[in-house]
């Protein structure tokens, strides 16, 4: 006989099926707009990112005025995130050099937005996946980067 202070697996199943199914539900209402409306920083130089907090878990947004939304990617700590592509903002180097291409074509591109919405780290991996099937960023995997260039 199960002891009834201990939770049925089967009803936390349920219930985690439950929250995700209301939180897909949520985030595929959202549109390009909402995440253009974002506040954020320029992604200017490698001086900008001194502007993003610390230890953020996120997911973040490359938009710009123009093209709209542009990339949508995820990190467990934003200001490491991009402290770890330093060369992005390096235009003496060509971008086949570059590990990420969708950082540097929004350095180059110029006029490009960061922003980011902070989510816990066990989250970030699933939200970055719904929002990419929802709003479809030109980068990821969608559209030529070189449209801006």
């Amino acid at each position: 006989m199960p002891n009834n202070t201990i939770p049925d697996l089967h009803d936390l199943v349920n219930e985690f099926t439950s929250l995700r199914s209301r939180l897909v539900e949520s985030l595929s209402a959202l549109k390009p707009a909402h995440i253009e409306s974002l506040s954020g920083i320029p992604l200017e130089n490698y001086k900008s990112i001194n502007a993003l907090p610390e230890a953020t878990s996120c997911v973040y947004f490359l938009t710009h005025p123009e093209q709209g939304l542009l990339y949508i990617g995820k990190a467990n700590n934003l200001k490491k995130r991009f402290y770890m592509y330093p060369s992005i903002f390096d235009t003496s180097q060509p971008e086949v050099l570059h590990t990420h291409p969708a950082l540097i074509q929004a350095v180059r591109c110029g006029n490009t937005k960061l922003s980011w919405l902070e989510v816990s780290p066990d989250l970030n991996e699933m939200i970055e996946k719904i929002l990419i099937g929802t709003l479809v960023p030109k980068w990821n995997g969608h559209g030529n980067m070189s449209s801006l260039a």
